[in-house]
């Protein structure tokens, strides 16, 4: 079996960073979120947070950046 390999392909945008703005955050500012986005949002929080020394927190459909 042969695996083709592709030459000059830009690797895309992390999606995290294109859908939520945790890195233009500040301590204290928020965002509110769908609904039906926010078990995507808990967990790109909690990965954009760990990787970044950052922390969030999420009330009800709101996140606020808390460290």
């Amino acid at each position: 079996m042969t695996i083709k390999i592709d030459k000059n392909v830009p690797m895309p945008q992390s999606y995290i960073n294109n859908v939520w703005p945790f890195g233009e955050m500040e301590v204290g500012d928020n965002f509110e979120c769908p609904a039906d986005k926010i078990q995507q949002v808990c967990t790109a929080m909690s990965w954009y947070g760990k990787r970044n020394k950052m922390k969030f927190s999420r009330r009800k459909n709101r996140v606020w950046r808390i460290k």
